[in-house]
């Protein structure tokens, strides 16, 4: 006759198939949570480098803002220097001018006076 395996066999049995079970779970488990730190230190270090590029760009665009700040501060300087020189140039000119109105004027009345002595 065969024998029926007896109720502590059957136990035992189930309790080794729990206990199997519950290992591969815990595994399982541990698995989980390993790559589950991989990839909380993955997006720690990604969000790192992403700041560090922020930072990288904003220094770079301050630089440039910088530069460009210079650059028209240089311009204005020049383009006030050249407004200078033609404020200067044109008084120049009109005090030459001046100048050759008040000899062609006195160059008149020189003429003028040289008339009337003559005349008198």
């Amino acid at each position: 006759m065969a024998m029926y395996p007896n109720r502590r066999q059957l136990l035992l049995k189930e309790f080794k198939k729990q206990t199997y079970h519950e290992q591969l779970l815990h595994e399982e488990n541990i698995a989980i949570e390993e790559s589950l730190g991989k990839l909380q230190e993955d997006i720690a270090r990604r969000d790192d480098e992403q700041l560090e590029e922020r930072r990288n760009m904003m220094r770079q665009l301050e630089a440039a803002r910088e530069e460009h700040r210079l650059a028209m501060e240089a311009q204005r300087e020049e383009h006030r220097r050249e407004l200078e020189e033609l404020k200067k140039a044109n008084k120049e000119a009109r005090d030459a001018d001046k100048q050759e109105l008040l000899s062609m004027i006195k160059g008149a009345q020189g003429k003028e006076n040289l008339h009337q002595d003559k005349a008198t």
